[in-house]
């Protein structure tokens, strides 16, 4: 994909996400309400809840710390923040535009 389309994307995306927050449309209590209300299905065993998400964060968190090269991460970073300066500006100016056409 072009970066013209991407960043079209992103301007559009970040319009979306202003206009969600602003309208205040997006109702995240009626989501969790509905997904509540689903049948939960016969399990020959009981899980503990708490447990089982504890267990699912810790393991995504070990699994990320694995696949970092710790020696290599300032450059990576630094490298990273060269490359990508100019995108900085452009979501900062898309920022700009969407809160002045939702706005103005």
């Amino acid at each position: 994909m072009s970066r013209f389309a991407t960043d079209i994307l992103i301007l559009l995306g970040i319009i979306l996400g202003v206009r969600v927050v602003a309208e205040g449309r997006f109702d995240v209590v009626a989501v969790l309400h509905t997904l509540s209300g689903l049948p939960t299905p016969n399990l020959p065993f009981e899980i503990h809840w708490p447990s089982f998400a504890l267990g699912m964060v810790a393991g995504a968190v070990v699994f990320a710390l694995l696949g970092i090269r710790w020696e290599h991460l300032p450059r990576r970073t630094a490298a990273w923040f060269s490359s990508n300066s100019s995108r900085f500006s452009f979501v900062g100016l898309s920022l700009g535009f969407a809160v002045v056409l939702l706005y103005f």
